[in-house]
């Protein structure tokens, strides 16, 4: 039965799209979709192979994060995630690659592979109070599962030698 449902629903939709003008379509389509708020993930490594976290000080449960945040509309995710580095952790970082992309709730998650180019002194802000660089494969347990599974695929892709190719 709900084959069949979806055999009418399909059917009924595409002769929708073949009668419906592309802006009606396109506002129809909007209304009925899933929205996500765009939210980028940096998974930042030094030179040393430590890798960059931070403590969240809005965060109740697992305060110790990678560095992130929402998009804005006129960045990109790389842009997004330049920003949001220099705001909470006074780190200048460069995108390497994309790792991942994972939805997270209302978000959709890009996770990005960073190296860093220079960091200042940290200052506490109102998300950060604290950052530091950590071993990553022994910190990686205590990080959300979500974050582990970046962490995890970027150092693999380090150990192929990802960072060493620059954009």
């Amino acid at each position: 039965m709900r084959t069949l449902l979806r055999v009418k629903w399909q059917s009924f939709t595409v002769s929708m799209a073949r009668l419906l003008p592309s802006f009606l379509l396109k506002a129809i389509i909007y209304l009925l979709k899933k929205k996500y708020v765009i939210g980028v993930v940096a998974v930042v490594f030094n030179d040393d192979g430590d890798l960059l976290v931070l403590h969240h000080t809005y965060r109740r449960e697992i305060a110790w994060r990678l560095p992130g945040g929402l998009k804005e509309a006129h960045e990109t995710p790389f842009v997004t995630l330049v920003r949001e580095l220099k705001e909470e952790a006074n780190v200048y970082a460069e995108p390497i690659a994309v790792i991942a992309v994972a939805e997270a709730g209302i978000s959709l998650d890009v996770a990005v592979l960073c190296g860093v180019s220079f960091e200042e002194p940290f200052v506490a802000n109102a998300e950060v109070d604290e950052r530091k660089w950590v071993e990553p494969h022994a910190y990686c347990a205590i990080l959300p599962s979500e974050q582990r599974a970046f962490v995890q695929s970027a150092i693999r892709m380090r150990e192929l030698g990802v960072m060493d190719q620059k954009l």
